[in-house]
């Protein structure tokens, strides 16, 4: 299975987000505003280019206020559209 993942610091403390693939790419999808917009507010693909990608050891500096927002919105999604998720 393909994972995708996202290395979050805050205060010298590291934390890993890992995603599978189908769900990285649920949330780039068309239809789920929600995850797009978390990733952006990541800092995801600030720096990505067509030719290198995403490359290692990317830092990004996030709003925390902005980052908790964000962040409970795309919980609320998920719980909105728990039903589908699951299938």
């Amino acid at each position: 299975m393909q994972r995708n993942a996202v290395v979050i610091e805050d205060s010298g403390v590291q934390h890993e987000l890992v995603v599978s693939g189908r769900d990285w790419h649920l949330l780039n999808g068309p239809f789920f505003s929600e995850g797009s917009l978390f990733l952006n507010t990541l800092g995801v693909y600030k720096n990505l280019t067509v030719a290198k990608g995403i490359p290692k050891g990317l830092m990004a500096e996030v709003n925390r206020f902005h980052l908790c927002v964000v962040t409970e919105q795309l919980l609320a999604a998920v719980q909105r559209d728990m039903d589908l998720l699951q299938y």
